[in-house]
């Protein structure tokens, strides 16, 4: 399944495809109908050679003057923006991707579609009898309260403490949540699965 954002997170404008191309002279960038956007610098690199083939491929705002820097595309069970697989959203505390993508099926129940929602959590007390009981943090546990958009409350995941950490915004906070398993995934696009429920 390839499900794709269509506008910018910063403006809400149309994104646009650059290809990052080789030309006989130069490292370019130009948009879908070869318009030049700029050219990143001169070469020599003769004929047959193998960066002649160069032809990257990623997505532009006009409105911004800016390359993306957030996927853009959800294509079989990874993130991309173009050509280029995105692991991590540095911008997850402040801008909430997440939420664009509408239509990303559960890998773990392959038939529900994940729901908007964010999540709060609970960290294990640490009391001197916890402390001596159990080994801080390994032992420890954070449990995770799912919310639906409406705050309506979900459900609630054990998870370790070292398992996540947990973002300080409420737009870090923000998930997309399988509603039958324990499964998440967060703004930062980390994938979160438990296998036992409470």
């Amino acid at each position: 399944m390839n499900i794709c954002v269509n506008c910018c997170v910063n403006c809400d404008g149309e994104l646009s495809k650059v290809y990052y191309k080789c030309t006989d002279t130069d490292f370019r960038y130009v948009f879908d109908d070869d318009e030049l956007l700029y050219i990143k610098s001169e070469h020599d690199i003769k004929e047959g050679d193998i960066e002649r083939e160069t032809c990257i491929m990623n997505m532009y705002c006009k409105c911004c003057n800016k390359f993306v820097d957030y996927p853009v595309e959800y294509d079989g069970d990874i993130f991309k923006n173009g050509d280029t697989i995105i692991t991590f959203y540095k911008d997850h505390l402040s801008k909430n991707i997440i939420h664009q993508f509408t239509d990303i099926t559960c890998k773990h129940c392959n038939t529900n579609v994940l729901k908007k929602g964010y999540f709060t959590n609970t960290e294990m007390i640490q009391s001197d009898e916890n402390l001596l009981q159990y080994s801080y943090p390994i032992d420890f546990t954070n449990t995770i309260h799912i919310y639906d958009e409406e705050d309506i409350k979900i459900k609630d995941i054990i998870i370790n403490l070292n398992d996540l950490d947990i973002p300080e915004t409420d737009i870090g906070k923000k998930i997309l949540y399988c509603q039958d398993c324990n499964f998440f995934i967060m703004n930062d696009l980390k994938e979160i699965h438990v296998n036992s429920f409470i």
